[in-house]
């Protein structure tokens, strides 16, 4: 079954406006390729109410989603932290996706200066 942003191709503007056409393949394409990586990474995370207070865990354990993804935005190589957790590579590719369309909200825990 397609999803709708895959069927999505080209746009016709009618010729009684200035006639053009849009190509929306290249958009399309890179919204289905995103949002294929967003369902591969929710299916590896759960948010459950009984778990770490429903914060964003792997699923079958209380690893904390948000705590890898931000090691992983400091520097700590992927590798380390398979080794120090027991995490897969798609489970670190995972928490990169989570925390990139799931920012945290608030404000951030250090001020930027001006």
């Amino acid at each position: 079954m397609k999803k709708p942003i895959e069927s999505v191709k080209e746009l016709a503007v009618p010729s009684s406006a200035l006639p053009m056409t849009i190509d929306f393949k290249p958009v399309s394409d890179s919204v289905a390729k995103r949002l294929s990586a967003l369902e591969a990474a929710l299916a590896l995370i759960v948010e459950d109410d009984e778990i770490q207070a429903g914060a964003a865990t792997f699923r079958g354990t209380r690893i904390l989603v948000r705590s890898i993804a931000e090691a992983l935005r400091r520097g700590v190589p992927a590798d380390d932290l398979t080794e120090d957790y027991g995490l897969s590579q798609e489970q670190i590719a995972a928490a990169r996706v989570y925390a990139n369309a799931r920012p945290q909200r608030g404000r951030p825990s250090t001020l930027v200066p001006r």
